[in-house]
C-alpha cells in the first residue's frame, strides 16, 4: 500500500491509477487533494479524471531539484569508500 492511497482512503486507488495513467507519472507525483475526497471518489471515469485535473483537484507534483554534487564532495565519498573497502579487504571479509 502506498503513502499515498493511505492518508486519502482506499476507496480512491481507481482514480489515483487514473491519474497517474493520464497525468503519465507515478503514485508519488500524482497528487489527489484530500479536502475533496469526496468529489474525487465520485469520478469513475477516465472523462470524469480530466475534469478533476483541470479543475485542479488532481495534479501532477513537479520534480524536486536536487543539487549537483561538488568536486570535494565526490573526493570525501570516494575515500570513504576506499577506507571502506580496506577494512573490508583486511578482515577477510570478502564479497
Amino acid at each position: 500500500m502506498n503513502a499515498g492511497t493511505r492518508t486519502l482512503g482506499n476507496n480512491l486507488k481507481l482514480q489515483k491509477r487514473l491519474a497517474m495513467s493520464i497525468l503519465n507519472c507515478g503514485r508519488s507525483k500524482a497528487w489527489l487533494d484530500p479536502e475533496r475526497k469526496e468529489l474525487i471518489a465520485k469520478a469513475r471515469t477516465r472523462a470524469e479524471v480530466r475534469t478533476l485535473i483541470e479543475a485542479g483537484v488532481v495534479q501532477k507534483k513537479e520534480k524536486e531539484f536536487k543539487q549537483p554534487m561538488d568536486r570535494d564532495e565526490k573526493l570525501k565519498r570516494r575515500v570513504k569508500m576506499r577506507m571502506a573497502r580496506r577494512v573490508i579487504e583486511e578482515e577477510g571479509l570478502d564479497f
